[in-house]
């Protein structure tokens, strides 16, 4: 156990911080931290979001607290959050890219944000948020979006086993989205 009785997910401390899964209930109470986070990573290239658009990504996030399947981890460096992934299930994305996941495979799983702050960044913080969220989720399949041009995040998820499924247009900045997708869980583990 790590500090404060927390399980360290990962079997030790990362230089990046301490990677924990918080239950709902939680997730308000770190309302404040994650909209830091959110602002000081979404206002920054590529993103270049307004402070106020980065900092609804809190308030989006506090609101799908209550759908199926929400998980959420964050990263700790001390008292800090130095960043967080979470996802629930949803079949919007595999909706707009017209799969048929829709139809009738299990409920798909949406990996809706992923932020680590720069200071956080070349320890394997996003891997192991990103990582943390996906051992918690439904079996997939698993969906997402990311900017064009995050390429640091981009390689990540296709180290990951990720697949860009759609370009998607820009939308209040100059950059195209990626739609992607990942396999189930048990598939990806066969590549």
């Amino acid at each position: 156990l790590g500090r404060r009785g927390r399980a360290v997910l990962s079997g030790q401390r990362r230089p990046g911080g301490l990677i924990r899964i918080v239950r709902a209930a939680e997730a308000t109470a770190l309302g404040g931290a994650l909209r830091a986070v959110a602002e000081a990573v979404f206002t920054a290239p590529p993103w270049s979001e307004a402070p106020q658009d980065a900092g609804a990504t809190a308030e989006r996030l506090l609101a799908d607290v209550a759908q199926p399947g929400f998980v959420l981890a964050v990263a700790e460096a001390g008292p800090d959050v130095v960043g967080f992934a979470y996802g629930c299930s949803g079949r919007g994305l595999a909706w707009y890219a017209s799969h048929p996941d829709v139809a009738g495979d299990p409920e798909p799983f949406e990996l809706r944000e992923l932020g680590v702050l720069s200071r956080a960044r070349g320890h394997g913080t996003g891997a192991a948020l990103h990582d943390a969220v996906l051992a918690r989720a439904a079996p997939g399949p698993y969906w997402l979006t990311t900017d064009a041009h995050a390429y640091p995040a981009v390689g990540l998820y296709r180290h990951r086993g990720w697949h860009t499924v759609a370009l998607l247009p820009p939308v209040r900045r100059p950059s195209p989205g990626l739609l992607m997708r990942r396999r189930s869980q048990a598939r990806s583990e066969e590549h």
